[in-house]
């Protein structure tokens, strides 16, 4: 079953992204954006990814602004830069009552610094999300993730609420592998005491194969952040 966001009860003004390098943070930051703005007007999304030059939400900016979605991020020569450089409109957003904000943080406890600065200005509604992807080196048991997730909280200075399973070998993904990695994801939701909000599937591959078999709602991913030669 497909989440419905707000039957969901996840629609925050304030919803933050975190995880470990090569999770998909910046994929389902768009992609939950873009979901939001069915829901909302005034949807932003600032990119906080001061960390990987590489499939960050601002890639996507074409598409977000097409939808009504502010992007705010460094800009000018400093849009691709690898250097902490962080906008002003990011205070803005998270200040304004009238706005909803996706934050898409950097990788692992490094990235969560630049949240860190910001954490005052996040209201005590928000709900961060930690993005799981135990394909992924030092993700792949519920113990490192759940070290991860404890370094993450303790530097950005904010509670994790949740756990998205974002299980995936990109193009070569199958639902078996999504199944079979599920209990590290479980175990990970249990150290935490957290529950998993959802389990992102991609649009494409669900219409061939159909969903996974496990006990989770599930979030259509529509790739934005491709390389363009891989789209299909």
């Amino acid at each position: 079953m497909f989440i419905d966001l707000k039957k969901a009860n996840l629609i925050s003004r304030v919803t933050i992204f975190c995880g470990g390098y090569g999770s998909g943070k910046s994929e389902i930051a768009v992609n939950y954006a873009l979901a939001m703005s069915r829901y909302k007007q005034n949807i932003a999304i600032a990119d906080l990814d001061v960390v990987n030059p590489y499939f960050r939400s601002r890639e996507a900016r074409a598409v977000l602004e097409q939808h009504g979605i502010e992007v705010i991020s460094p800009s000018g020569k400093l849009s691709t830069a690898d250097l902490p450089a962080l906008p002003a409109d990011i205070y803005r957003v998270l200040r304004s009552q009238s706005i909803y904000a996706m934050i898409d943080v950097g990788g692992d406890e490094v990235g969560a610094r630049a949240l860190g600065r910001f954490a005052e200005h996040v209201s005590e509604d928000n709900k961060m999300f930690l993005v799981v992807n135990p394909a992924r080196p030092f993700q792949n048991s519920a113990q490192n993730i759940y070290a991860l997730a404890q370094k993450i909280m303790d530097t950005a200075k904010l509670k994790i609420n949740g756990i998205i399973n974002n299980t995936n070998l990109i193009y070569e993904t199958t639902n078996q592998f999504i199944e079979d990695a599920y209990p590290i994801v479980e175990e990970t939701a249990r150290l935490l005491e957290v529950p998993i909000v959802f389990t992102t599937v991609d649009k494409n591959k669900v219409e061939i194969e159909g969903l996974p078999k496990i006990d989770t709602e599930f979030f259509s991913l529509d790739m934005q952040l491709s390389p363009k030669w891989r789209k299909k």
